[in-house]
């Protein structure tokens, strides 16, 4: 990529771009750059970043223009990107000290871009088709998965009215190319049960709900007078959906005699 010095009368900038922000005139301009190559996944959203060293350079008036080299630079191809294989790249130039400067991204008439990028595919893997399997058991999916010629990625469980250890979500979609041996991150169920409203209940009659709901109980007091002996709150609340052997916390309300 070129970039130009715009010192005081120089044919190459605007002359409102011309001389430098700061005391001058000077003689040289001093800036900054890097290139980042961005991975995107699916959804275009950033994936995998890999840059270039931010160097600091300086152009003299008398060269005026001036040719940065990033490369060549190895760029691994992320393999937890959802199959992606788009990139957008990004070249940070800053000004540091002296004259302004300019990115010269133009072209003329006979001549090429001053700005180019190219990209050589260096090496390849032997590829494979990434299966569905959503709804797999966990005692089987790294068996399927294998079968393609891939492996189990990152494990996410979470609660989910789907039966207890089925897979709910992968990364990489179904049908996606992935690179033999790349790993795809699952997400697993945990199961759910709907909490049930405890409102009014007695301690006891609390703590035996939640047991035949799988559900396990923690007991806080407030001291209240009415209600006293029951159920006046619940975290979480009535209705709500929780995974298997999940605690619900009820609060009694409690008080004493001389209180109330």
């Amino acid at each position: 990529m070129q970039i130009t010095s715009c010192y005081f009368d120089t044919a190459s900038c605007p002359e409102r771009e011309q001389g430098a922000p700061e005391n001058g005139p000077f003689d040289a301009a001093v800036f900054r750059t890097h290139l980042d190559f961005i991975q995107l996944d699916q959804h275009f959203a950033t994936c995998n970043v890999t840059s270039t060293p931010d160097t600091q350079y300086t152009i003299t008036n008398a060269v005026h223009h001036f040719l940065v080299d990033y490369g060549p630079l190895t760029v691994p191809v992320s393999q937890t990107c959802g199959g992606s294989r788009v990139f957008a790249l990004h070249i940070v130039v800053s000004w540091h000290a002296g004259n302004t400067v300019k990115i010269d991204a133009g072209s003329f008439i006979g001549f090429r871009s001053a700005t180019n990028a190219n990209v050589i595919v260096r090496s390849t893997r032997p590829t494979t088709t990434v299966p569905r399997v959503i709804g797999v058991d966990q005692g089987s999916v790294a068996g399927h998965l294998a079968g393609s010629g891939l492996t189990m990625g990152t494990v996410t469980r979470v609660a989910n009215p789907v039966a207890a250890g089925h897979v709910i979500a992968q990364n990489s979609p179904p049908g996606t190319i992935e690179p033999a041996g790349s790993p795809v991150d699952l997400t697993i169920s945990l199961g759910a049960v709907t909490v049930p409203d405890l409102t009014g209940d007695t301690a006891t009659q609390a703590i035996s709900e939640l047991t035949a709901a799988g559900l396990a109980t923690h007991i806080e007091h407030r001291a209240q007078c009415a209600d006293l002996g029951l159920v006046i709150d619940q975290t979480p609340g009535a209705g709500t959906s929780a995974a298997p052997g999940s605690t619900v916390t009820i609060t009694i309300a409690s008080g004493t005699l001389h209180s109330c």
